[in-house]
């Protein structure tokens, strides 16, 4: 037996299952007619799921960003721990420990700052990544657009048009028709 090999654009780090949820769900909305339509539908599923992984790079992205702008901001701007290993660890405690986001909280609020000073250093400190992220999240838009735009198209008028040609070209009478056995067994009689 054959096995199919499926062109999914998933990577090892993703759901195949949560893929073929979200071409099943495109594919419910759209309901597909033809082999066409289901290109169509395949193409949109294709298209958000690109989308949906260029946003999670961009969160993922500014996430390790926030760890280079805690040290930036109180170690460097702040002054308020000094520069070596010991606080590089103790930084990384941030992210789970209640108690050194507290004493981080503390520390910020001296100058009049709150968590979101950190975030905003974050987003300085990946201007071009960002950039790079939304551009390709722009020509993505642009792609699904015009998908949406040929699929309008072909459902709406060129569809039909090329229904209506293959009957015509079905009932032309210059067509060779199939006999089946019984007709010409009939005529050899």
């Amino acid at each position: 037996m054959r096995r199919v090999i499926r062109s999914i654009p998933v990577l090892s780090t993703e759901s195949e299952a949560r893929f073929d949820a979200l071409r099943s769900s495109f594919r419910n909305d759209i309901k597909p007619r033809d082999t066409i339509d289901r290109m169509y539908c395949d193409d949109f599923a294709a298209l958000d799921w690109e989308k949906m992984r260029l946003r999670r790079a961009m969160v993922a992205t500014l996430n390790f960003e926030v760890r280079n702008a805690l040290y930036e901001l109180l170690v460097e701007k702040l002054s308020e721990l000094e520069r070596g290993q010991e606080t590089v660890e103790y930084l990384d405690r941030w992210f789970v420990e209640e108690e050194v986001k507290r004493e981080v909280s503390e520390m910020l609020a001296k100058y009049n700052l709150d968590e979101s000073v950190i975030e905003a250093e974050a987003f300085r400190q990946c201007p071009r990544e960002l950039e790079q992220i939304e551009y390709l999240l722009a020509g993505i838009e642009s792609r699904r657009g015009k998908a949406l735009y040929n699929f309008t198209f072909y459902r709406r008028d060129l569809a039909p048009l090329l229904r209506s040609k293959a009957i015509e070209v079905m009932q032309n009478d210059n067509i060779p028709q199939i006999e089946s056995k019984r007709e010409s067994s009939r005529g050899a009689e």
